[in-house]
């Protein structure tokens, strides 16, 4: 059973929130407080290993409701402070599982199997129904059929139930007892009422019988002891007592101690540092990945902040194993703040969550049409990190300034624009425009995105602009036709002269002279066919290097210092900046 969504109402910051999980990995990221504990929280509501306190209902709010949605079921948990710490829980299959049910009972023969026996009382348990070890098959079908046959299908009497769940947090990683006992004894500890031990017998099965021959003779007891004819003075009817023992199986605390041993002395493993008891687990996490079975029934991996202490190599490490799991069928939920993890996997996997309020959480996520987003992002190279935590997008046209400005932010601001989480994106990349657009305003605020275009922009780089809905107070154009020349002779001149010097070229063996420059620039500015850009290239052949517009782009902006660089630009760098 896999997990769909969660929707949450009225737990902490958690109001109105409906989050969606991935069948494989689900990454949820977010500043500290912002509700990424509060939903691990609310999942374990359902299994119990979380109780409601008060100080969990958001402020002002009388009601929790958490729900829980899978493929087949929905299950609803509300809690009120009126009636704290009741609650209430309810279940509703889903339309397609009431009907596949209905067609597997239609299906049945007249003489079962032991598997069909053993998936109707499966299914009786699921829709509510009490099944004991000595049920009758045929009573439990008629009931089910009986269940099915109402228009509106509730369990109010149901419990919680296939959940296979093992869950970790950043310290438990570096505790190998408790980490070993999660990862590998937890489902020995859930189904060892299921073992077969006598006869074919399950533990289970054996100590019902058991508890039904005790309860019988009890009931036999009390009738030749003549209690039962003393208690028809006050039940008048009374005809017969029967005792039915409910035995509810519950798991199983197991505890293991894990030794490593030296020549037969064990080695003190709380000794050594956490980093190492850290990659203890991860070697045994390794081998259960190796090991595990393709999950008939999921898997539930929960790992809160699991990085922590864990250098980057561990972290992919970690990561790789947990992809792994992903592939066999596992379901796995991960909380982190780790920049590395956050790159690592699809932008479609990433559950960003942001309180826009002081008490109010929302989530951001590739919502629309995410496998085609998710691929349009990847192709372009765009790192998660910018596509969730950007301050600013800058998108442009060329390369020159694609390099420029990167280099040009740092030396005035002495901070890189990566530091600053400011993002450029190059127009020629992006082939589908409206895809691009969708993708980049689920995650993104369009009033921190800019555009730097060339006074005869692209058709493309236009609809961009009207796809990203772009102020022209944050369209910066810039040059006479482009951006390389925007800057002035001397500039462009000086510029490449120092970086063929440095190179150790002579610049004598080529025609980059100013006079040359301005020359060109003339003749670009009366034949609208010709880009000055490209016929620079014409000046530098010769040189020993070649003219490429992204060194280009790198070279001004080494040479460059605010009193050199076009207005325009200088404006845009304020406004970064801020």
């Amino acid at each position: 059973m896999k997990i769909k969504q969660l929707e949450i109402d009225g737990f902490r910051c958690l109001c109105n929130l409906t989050i969606a999980f991935e069948n494989d990995i689900t990454l949820i990221v977010g500043e500290n407080d912002s509700g990424k504990s509060s939903i691990i929280s609310c999942l374990n509501l359902f299994t119990e290993d979380y109780s409601l306190e008060l100080d969990d209902f958001n402020y002002g709010r009388e009601e929790i409701e958490v729900k829980l949605v899978t493929e087949d079921f929905e299950f609803i948990k509300k809690y009120s402070k009126e009636k704290f710490p009741d609650s209430s829980f309810i279940i509703k299959p889903s339309q397609k599982f009431i009907q596949e049910t209905k067609e597997f009972l239609n299906s049945l023969p007249g003489s079962l199997t032991e598997a069909q026996e053993s998936k109707i009382k499966d299914l009786a348990k699921m829709f509510g129904l009490t099944v004991r070890v000595n049920s009758s098959i045929q009573t439990l079908k008629n009931q089910l059929v009986s269940k099915l046959s109402e228009d509106e299908i509730t369990i109010s009497n149901g419990r919680f139930f296939g959940l296979n769940k093992i869950q970790l947090d950043g310290k438990q990683f570096e505790n190998v007892e408790f980490f070993f006992k999660e990862v590998f004894l937890k489902d020995k500890q859930a189904n060892i009422w299921d073992t077969k031990i006598q006869d074919e017998k399950t533990i289970k099965e054996i100590i019902q019988e058991e508890l039904d021959r005790y309860a019988k003779s009890i009931s036999e007891n009390l009738e030749s002891k003549g209690i039962k004819e003393k208690l028809k003075q006050y039940l008048n009817r009374l005809t017969d007592i029967k005792i039915e023992p409910l035995f509810e199986p519950k798991n199983l605390n197991i505890y293991s101690k894990v030794k490593f041993l030296e020549n037969g002395n064990e080695i003190s493993v709380e000794k050594k540092g956490d980093g190492t008891k850290r990659r203890i687990s991860l070697a045994l996490l390794e081998y259960k990945m190796e090991s595990e079975e393709p999950c008939k029934d999921s898997k539930l991996y929960i790992l809160d902040e699991p990085d922590t202490h864990l250098h980057v190599k561990a972290q992919l490490e970690l990561l790789n194993i947990l992809k792994e799991l992903g592939k066999k069928g596992c379901q796995i939920i991960i909380t982190t703040h780790s920049p590395f993890l956050i790159n690592a996997i699809k932008p479609k996997q990433i559950r960003l969550l942001v309180q826009e309020n002081a008490n109010e959480t929302k989530i951001k996520f590739l919502k629309n049409e995410p496998e085609t987003s998710d691929e349009i992002l990847r192709k372009l190279g765009i790192e998660n990190i910018y596509l969730y935590f950007a301050k600013k997008i800058i998108i442009v046209e060329g390369e020159t300034e694609e390099s420029f400005l990167p280099r040009i932010y740092e030396k005035i601001y002495d901070v890189s624009l990566n530091s600053d989480l400011i993002k450029v994106i190059n127009t020629r990349g992006i082939k589908n425009i409206p895809g691009f657009a969708k993708a980049l305003l689920e995650l993104v605020d369009e009033n921190s995105i800019y555009v730097v275009k060339d006074n005869d922009a692209s058709e493309e780089t236009l609809k961009l602009i009207d796809e990203l809905k772009i102020h022209p107070d944050r369209q910066i154009t810039v040059g006479t036709k482009e951006f390389e020349d925007s800057f002035s002779d001397d500039v462009i001149y000086e510029s490449w002269k120092n970086y063929l010097v440095e190179c150790g070229k002579d610049i004598s063996k080529s025609r980059w002279t100013l006079e040359n420059i301005n020359k060109l620039r003339e003749e670009c500015s009366s034949n609208p066919g010709k880009k000055f850009s490209s016929e620079l290239q014409s000046l530098n052949s010769g040189s020993g290097k070649k003219f490429r517009k992204i060194i280009f782009g790198e070279v001004l902006g080494n040479y460059c210092d605010k009193t050199k660089i076009p207005s325009e630009i200088n404006e845009l760098l304020l406004k970064l900046s801020n």
